[in-house]
This record gives structure tokens, sequence and C-alpha cells, in this order.
């Protein structure tokens, strides 16, 4: 844990107004493509944080939250 919090330190030296990262799987989607599937989680230090799945669906051009569903939490 001491090593984490160290590149931790680093991290919000070279990025100090920084709340922290955000990363997201590759979209996953359905056969009509008007649905999407990705993971994503949000990282601010070595115990906090939320990973979550989401479901998108295209409607009139526009992509918007289907569903969001929390699979961890720090």
């Amino acid at each position: 844990m001491i090593e984490l919090d160290e590149d931790w330190k680093t991290f919000y030296r070279m990025f100090p107004h920084s709340n922290g990262y955000i990363r997201f799987s590759r979209a996953g989607f359905n056969r009509a493509g008007d649905e999407a599937f990705v993971s994503t989680a949000w990282m601010s230090g070595s115990l906090s944080g939320e990973g979550r799945y989401i479901l998108l669906r295209k409607n009139d051009g526009r992509w918007n939250i289907e569903t969001s569903i929390t699979t961890w939490v720090s």
C-alpha cells in the first residue's frame, strides 16, 4: 500500500489540479448498433474510486445512459 500511495503522490505532483483519472473499456454494441455497453472506473487515490457498468441507448441520433450499475467502490 505504501508504494501505491507514493504513486498517487507522484500523479498529483504531475497533475496538481486533477480529480484523479477515468478509465473506459471499449464499447460493445448490439447487432442493430443502437445499444452499447461499457465498463468505467474512476480513481482518485489508493482507497478512493468506483467502477460502473453502463448501458447506453441511441435515440434520435443521440446516445443516452439507459442503465448505470456500480460494480465496486473503494
